[in-house]
Parts: C-alpha cells; structure tokens; sequence
C-alpha cells in the first residue's frame, strides 16, 4: 500500500510540475503580449503618436497651400500689383511718402 502511495504521489507531482510549467510560458506569453516591444501598450503609444504626426502634418500641408498660392500670385504670368508692392515694402524696406510708419519698440 506504500508503494502505490508513493507512485500515486509521483503522478501527481509530475502532473503539478507540468500544469505549473505550463502556467508560467502562459504568464511569459501573457507578460509579453501587454509589455512587450511589440506589445498592446506599445501599440497605444505608437498610434498616439501617428494622429500627432498626422495632425502636424495637416498644419504643415494647409500652410504649404497657403504659400503656394502667395507665389502664384508673384508669378510672371499672373502678377497681382497688391502682392508685389506688399513684398517690396517688407523685403526691401519702401515706403511711399502718404504711408504712416509706427515704429513699435
């Protein structure tokens, strides 16, 4: 009767160690999935940063279309006279005798 005590112990120990096994690579795979360099949280984090980038780009593509369109209106073909003399007054600095300066310190 001690015998079969003994090999029932056995099984049974030897079917805990491989249950217990098994629960620990759960855990790892588990652990890995969440906090993993490929894991949920970093996926969070790289998708917080890509509607950043996307909302920066949106600002930089609308003030890129804004630009384009002060050019156009500097192109040869189609020469606005208001923007012209706009940006001889601000680059070069003229002015003409009927404009008021305010010199803000």
């Amino acid at each position: 009767m001690n015998i079969a005590l003994s090999q029932y112990i056995s099984i049974f120990s030897k079917r805990r160690t491989k249950t217990f096994l098994v629960f620990l690579v759960f855990l790892y795979f588990i652990f890995h999935l969440l906090q993993g360099e490929r894991g949920y949280i970093k996926l969070q984090e790289l998708e917080l940063k890509q509607i950043s980038i996307e909302k920066q780009y949106e600002q930089v593509h609308k003030e890129r279309l804004i630009l384009e369109q002060r050019v156009n209106l500097l192109n040869a073909q189609s020469l606005n006279k208001d923007m012209l003399d706009e940006q001889v007054r601000r680059v070069l600095g003229y002015t003409n005798e009927k404009d008021i300066i305010v010199l803000i310190d």
